[in-house]
């Protein structure tokens, strides 16, 4: 199993708002891209329906690890609309044994 996976539950108001997003691994100059996306077309209702955030869907992204540094950190970057609808996540690869 050479990957590093990660769990982001994320939310929308449309049905088909996991169509357009995006998920990268970014360490320093390096942007990775995921070799898999799973859940994007598992999305129901949240528990705010109809109201905002309408809908919600866990996904699961999986990476290369062969070419990460895990001598140094990382961020996820998790974006919807292009990097202005954007969330980063710092990566502590210390803390992972």
């Amino acid at each position: 199993m050479n990957r590093l996976d990660f769990e982001l539950r994320t939310y929308g108001n449309s049905i088909t708002f996991t169509k357009n997003l995006k998920v990268v691994l970014k360490q320093g100059s390096k942007v990775y891209q995921p070799k898999d996306i799973r859940g994007k077309d598992n999305v129901s209702m949240s528990g705010s329906w109809p109201e905002a955030p309408a809908y919600v869907s866990v996904l699961h992204v999986s990476f290369d690890n062969s070419k990460i540094d895990f001598s140094k950190p990382a961020e996820l970057v998790y974006m919807y609309s292009g990097k202005e609808l954007s969330v980063t996540y710092k990566v502590d690869f210390t803390k992972v044994k």
